[in-house]
C-alpha cells in the first residue's frame, strides 16, 4: 500500500486539513503564537502573567495571582507542584512538575537520593516541567528522595522542596488504574486521593483523558498531577494518553455528535510533542528514537518491574 491508496478519497490528511495530500503538512511561526487559536495555553506563554485569562479563571486565579518567588498557594507552601517518576531496569526518570514561572524565576532543580546521588534538571519553558534522570540505580532497597529549588540564586535560604518515597519493587505490583477527569469535576480530588491512598498501591496508570480542557491541554495536566499529588510523588507512574489528552473527541473511534472521527491531531505537531513530554517524559527510554513523518515524537516503550 503507498501513501496514495490507503489516502484514496478522503478530504482529510492524516493530521487534518482540507486536502488528501501525503506530504507532511507546513507548520510555520511560532507554535503558541501562531500556530494555536487565540486564547489558547495561556498559562505556557512567555507572557502569561500579562493575560486576561477568562478560561475557568475562578478556578486558575491561584496561578495568575501568585507572586514572584512566592509558593503555588499560601496553604501549599512550595512551588513544586507533582512529581511522576519510572525505575526500569536501573534508570529513575522523575519529572517535576511546575506553575508558571515569572522571567526572573529560575529555571534549575535538583532531584536529592539520599546515599545514592543527585542530579539537576532544565526546567522547560511553556510546559513548566523537568525531566531528571539517574542510570544505574540501585533497584535492591527502596529509597527516599527531595526534589530542591532555589527560585533566586540572591536568596540563598529560600528553598522550596518536595519530598517522596521510591518503594523497592517485587513480586506483583497492586495497580490502581485512573482515567476520564471530566471538565465539569472540581479541581479538589481530596477525597479521590484519600480513598485511592487507602488501597495503598504499588504503580499508578494514568490511562488516558487526564484532561478535557481541549484548548488548555498543559494547565489540564498541571490540574490533574497537583490534585493528586499526594499519591504520584510515592510511587511509580505511568501515562498513557487519550483522544482528549490531545484536545480532540473520538480521535480513534467513531465520530458523534459533530465530532470527526480520523481526521487525525487537531494540534500541530509542536503542542502535540509539548503534551506528550509533561505527560509522558519520565517514561523508560522509547523502543524506538525514529520520529513520525510530521515531526511528532513516539514514546510506546516497556516496563520491567
Amino acid at each position: 500500500l503507498t501513501c496514495s491508496t490507503l489516502c484514496g478519497n478522503c478530504p482529510y490528511t492524516l493530521y487534518g486539513g482540507a486536502s488528501c495530500n501525503c506530504a507532511p503538512p507546513s507548520w510555520s511561526g511560532d507554535c503558541l503564537t501562531q500556530q494555536i487559536e487565540p486564547g489558547d495555553e495561556t498559562t505556557a506563554q512567555a507572557d502569561w502573567f500579562d493575560k486576561t485569562d477568562t478560561f475557568f479563571y475562578p478556578r486558575r486565579a491561584y496561578l495568575f495571582e501568585r507572586k514572584v518567588n512566592a509558593p503555588i498557594t499560601t496553604e501549599d507552601g512550595t512551588m513544586i507542584a507533582s512529581a511522576l517518576y519510572t525505575l526500569s531496569e536501573g534508570t529513575l526518570k522523575m519529572t517535576a512538575i511546575f506553575p508558571p514561572l515569572h522571567p526572573t524565576e529560575s529555571r534549575s532543580a535538583t532531584l536529592v537520593v539520599p546515599g545514592v546521588g543527585s542530579t539537576g534538571c532544565t526546567i522547560q519553558e511553556a510546559t513548566w516541567h523537568c525531566l531528571f534522570r539517574m542510570d544505574n540505580f540501585p533497584m535492591g532497597s527502596a529509597h527516599t528522595y527531595e526534589i530542591q529549588y532555589q527560585p533566586d540564586a540572591a536568596q540563598t535560604s529560600l528553598v522550596f522542596t518536595l519530598g517522596g518515597a521510591i518503594p523497592l519493587q517485587s513480586g506483583v505490583p497492586k495497580v490502581a488504574a485512573l482515567g476520564c477527569f471530566g471538565a465539569d469535576d472540581v479541581a479538589d480530588k481530596s477525597d479521590f486521593v484519600t480513598a485511592v491512598l487507602a488501597e495503598d498501591p504499588d504503580l499508578i496508570v494514568l490511562q488516558g483523558d487526564q484532561t478535557y480542557f481541549h484548548q488548555q491541554l498543559l494547565y489540564g495536566f498541571f490540574e490533574l498531577t497537583y490534585s493528586l499529588r499526594d499519591i504520584l510523588k510515592d510511587r511509580p507512574t505511568i501515562v498513557q494518553m487519550d483522544d482528549h489528552d490531545y484536545g480532540a473527541g473520538n480521535l480513534w473511534g467513531a465520530e458523534r455528535a459533530g465530532e470527526d472521527s480520523g481526521v487525525g491531531f487537531p494540534k500541530p505537531p509542536c503542542i502535540v510533542n509539548m503534551a506528550q513530554d509533561q505527560a509522558m517524559g519520565h517514561l523508560p527510554d522509547p523502543v524506538s528514537n525514529n520520529d513520525l513523518q510530521n515531526g511528532i515524537t513516539v514514546h510506546y516503550t516497556n516496563y520491567v518491574w
